[in-house]
């Protein structure tokens, strides 16, 4: 049984590994994460390479036509030491898909396997830095979550509106070449959360920001401040990371506080601190196919 549940867990890792390494039929992402500075004549900055800065959201949206397939891991507590192998004997999910259906207009969905939740998301520009012209990016975002956990729920909640999550966000991003910087308030309501054992409201701020260090690695951090909460036991989530673009491939490396990689999971479900060793690595792996 131990040995099974080993090779399950590292027969994954060492396929995504595998599929990080396959870039020579890779697509080439030059377009979609350029880091070069825009001519006067050009229209838009690209001020964070992925969809996400880490387990939350950055103002880049997918061209008309575009897929992206978002594959997230995170693994347990660092601090679970050389028993848990430092966190690799733990770990969730989320796979997903997201598509540029307009310049403007991104939408997706994925399925994690934390309370085993299915996510759908919507992304549109409002506003975007231009050169010369608009100082900023502006983009409104909302996501919704679908818990599909059995026996946790109380029969007046175990329903399509009691198992639902949602959030709303406004983005708002400047990048200023080989630096860049993010401000997203955000909004989340839970009908029931089974950790927290009632409903649920949250009400936060975060802060990203990227320093590339190469045309191919950058370095990231995402803060969210909440400003209101349901339960003190929930802290604020601090994400820090490297990103690879290895040319076919995106390659985001983290260290956070915050195992979740779905707004509610992050946001209302951190109850560890950087402090006390709760620390967690992660990544996500994203490959973008053309029309």
């Amino acid at each position: 049984m131990i040995c099974t549940v080993w090779h399950r867990k590292y027969v994954i890792v060492i396929l995504m590994i595998a599929f990080l390494l396959n870039v020579v039929s890779g697509q080439d992402l030059s377009n979609y994460i350029s880091r070069e500075e825009p001519s006067p004549q050009s229209a838009t900055y690209q001020t964070f390479k992925g969809l996400q800065v880490g387990n939350a959201q950055s103002t880049t949206l997918l061209e008309k036509k575009e897929l992206m397939l978002v594959i997230g891991h995170r693994f347990g507590k660092i601090s679970g030491g050389f028993y848990q192998l430092f966190g690799l004997d733990q770990a969730t999910m989320r796979l997903g898909f997201d598509y540029g259906f307009l310049p403007w207009l991104t939408a997706g969905f994925g399925r994690s396997t934390f309370q085993k939740t299915w996510d759908v998301r919507i992304k549109a520009r409002l506003m975007h830095q231009a050169n010369p012209g608009t100082p900023f990016n502006l983009v409104a975002y909302g996501q919704a979550g679908y818990n599909t956990v059995r026996s946790v729920f109380p029969d007046s909640k175990d329903n399509l509106a009691g198992r639902t999550t949602y959030s709303f966000q406004a983005l708002a991003s400047r990048d200023l070449k080989r630096f860049s910087f993010q401000l997203a308030p955000i909004y989340l309501h839970s009908a029931y959360d089974p950790i927290l054992g009632e409903s649920a409201d949250l009400v936060s701020l975060g802060f990203a920001g990227r320093v590339e260090l190469t045309k191919t690695i950058d370095l990231t951090i995402e803060y969210y401040a909440a400003l209101s909460k349901p339960d003190p036991a929930i802290k604020d989530p601090l994400t820090l990371g490297i990103e690879f673009d290895t040319g076919g491939h995106l390659f985001q490396l983290f260290l956070s506080n915050a195992q979740g990689m779905i707004d509610k999971a992050a946001l209302l479900n951190t109850t560890g601190t950087w402090l006390n060793g709760d620390i967690y690595f992660g990544f996500n792996l994203t490959r973008v196919y053309y029309p």
